[in-house]
């Protein structure tokens, strides 16, 4: 059956056509691709400036900060903001919030849920802050922010300390036979 659609006298024109428009394609996507990421990094800009940074200082003023939490302050303050922004907001952070207030009506407070908002929160707050590249807490992106001669340390630092490492262990190993 393949044999026949390549002795086909349509297979040179079909083949024409996908010369022409696999790579037409490929090229719209990659282009499609390339420039919608500076709408996004402007949407995340907005998310991160309008709504998660305020949050943030909000979540850690009102809820970290304070004994007892003032929860009713800190419920106003955050349904003004989100009400302001509601586009921005991610419906997870929306749903345990809803969680949130409805638990906080009745007067008794889950503890696991404040620390699930918490979390929530701050875990959008440095996604957020990753993907505009701000500083981040990690390791590898405080190497990145490191000059050129504090890297070297760095890595002369790290490669002797694994050769000690590894010295010791072989010294406690001849001396245990």
């Amino acid at each position: 059956m393949l044999n026949k659609f390549f002795e086909s006298p349509y297979f040179p024109i079909i083949s024409d056509y996908a010369k022409i428009l696999i790579p037409s394609f490929l090229t719209y996507l990659f282009a499609k691709y390339k420039f919608s990421n500076a709408k996004k990094h402007e949407i995340y800009e907005k998310q991160f400036t309008q709504v998660y940074l305020p949050l943030y200082l909000l979540t850690k003023q009102y809820l970290k900060d304070t004994e007892p939490p003032a929860y009713d302050l800190y419920i106003r303050k955050v349904d003004k903001l989100f009400y302001r922004n509601y586009v921005f907001v991610f419906p997870k952070t929306l749903k345990l919030f809803a969680k949130f207030k409805c638990e906080v009506q009745p007067g008794h407070m889950s503890p696991y849920l404040i620390s699930l908002f918490e979390y929530q929160v701050s875990s959008d707050y440095n996604k957020l802050k990753a993907q505009l590249g701000y500083p981040t807490d990690s390791f590898f992106d405080f190497f990145k922010r490191l000059n050129t001669l504090d890297k070297c340390m760095y890595i002369v630092f790290s490669v002797l300390s694994l050769f000690a490492l590894i010295m010791l262990t072989q010294i406690s190993h001849l001396s245990c036979r």
